[in-house]
């Protein structure tokens, strides 16, 4: 050490200009790989402190612009009041953060309580912002009292991509998604969930939901959609499948309800002005046919089943319930109109009745006279 500090200052403790420039010429310069290494058992590699507008700036092509390997405790530590932990710019590297094989650790990257736990922005809108590869127990583990876990905000094409099982990048996933028509990602687990949320919520008040879609259409036009829509795509021979699936379960011993619950609930909500042009239906139910070919002879747009243990599906009395109110004093024109003056039948509605063939009749004029 003395010898060094000799060689770079003067006997009056002066700095030699030449050799200082020479030692970093010599240091950086040369496009040796590392220009600094350190490979021994240290406890901190480099230390950046004070009041610094940069605390390690590596510019220029470079392959990996820090690398930290081996068994270390921390890679890179940044503290203090800083403007920017880590800043990477310009297009010095393919990826801005690269965590590779972390065997050494559990986490690749950790963030406690921050902010923000990893903020990307800007307006690329090609590379990847953070790729994490063969990484132990988790990619990212994000918690304490954070304001943003992860904030992804720019003009990027997809917010995330979910590539786990394979597939294409999705074509019109705004946020997230993963897969198209012709590469979807893929399983051969059986009974696997692609997406699977189990959540619990301990509040005693409030209407909560597992999940909340709010789908807002904000311009005039003749656009079509759906808040929330599902396909089961059937392309071999199969057993039973549902395209859409949601429902009500109680606890066997303490499941209980004060109100009313519904196993599935659609609304239309009509405003105070009312509408006049098209069809309005608060369920559609649909059996669409695509071709010359018919159903079997189990079918029916609409089933209504009772399943279950049979001495309480023999409880169960009403196939449907009609909530509206009468007409007896409205002069008719009412959904439910007691009386008896609709006259002879003119029609009828097959049914099914426990498989069994049946038949309703329809009238052309309501009971109220």
């Amino acid at each position: 050490m003395k010898t060094t500090l000799e060689y770079f200052y003067s006997i009056k403790g002066v700095p030699v200009p030449h050799r200082l420039t020479n030692f970093k010429t010599i240091l950086f310069g040369y496009g040796t790989t590392p220009a600094i290494d350190m490979n021994k058992a240290v406890t901190t590699g480099i230390t950046v402190s004070g009041a610094t507008t940069t605390g390690i700036l590596v510019s220029g092509v470079a392959t990996r612009g820090i690398l930290v390997s081996g068994a270390a405790t921390t890679g890179i530590s940044v503290t203090g009041a800083t403007g920017v932990g880590l800043n990477i710019e310009g297009t010095p590297t393919s990826y801005g953060i690269q965590i590779t094989a972390t065997t050494g650790s559990a986490i690749g990257i950790f963030c406690g309580t921050i902010d923000y736990g990893v903020n990307i922005a800007g307006s690329g809108t090609t590379g990847v912002g953070v790729i994490i590869n063969t990484c132990t127990t988790a990619g990212i583990v994000l918690y304490g009292t954070t304001t943003t876990g992860i904030d992804i905000a720019g003009t990027i094409g997809q917010g995330i991509k979910l590539g786990n099982s394979g597939g294409a990048t999705s074509a019109s996933g705004l946020l997230m998604g993963i897969g198209t028509s012709a590469n979807p990602t893929t399983t051969s687990v059986a009974a696997a969930n692609f997406v699977e949320i189990r959540c619990q919520t301990t509040a005693a008040t409030g209407g909560g939901r597992g999940v909340y879609v709010r789908y807002d259409i904000a311009a005039d036009g003749t656009s079509t959609g759906e808040a929330v829509r599902g396909l089961v795509m059937i392309t071999k021979a199969v057993g039973s499948f549902t395209g859409v699936s949601g429902g009500v379960e109680f606890h066997n011993t303490t499941g209980a309800i004060s109100g009313s619950a519904t196993g599935g609930s659609f609304t239309m909500l009509i405003n105070a002005a009312g509408q006049t042009t098209g069809g309005l239906y608060g369920a559609s139910v649909i059996m669409h046919m695509g071709g010359t070919g018919g159903p079997p002879t189990m079918h029916a747009p609409l089933e209504i089943r009772v399943a279950g243990n049979a001495t309480g599906a023999a409880k169960v009395l009403n196939a449907i319930s009609f909530a509206a109110p009468d007409c007896a004093d409205a002069a008719g024109g009412e959904m439910i109109s007691p009386g008896s003056s609709m006259g002879a039948v003119t029609g009828t509605i097959r049914v099914l009745i426990n498989g069994a063939a049946r038949f309703m009749p329809y009238y052309s004029h309501e009971g109220y006279a």
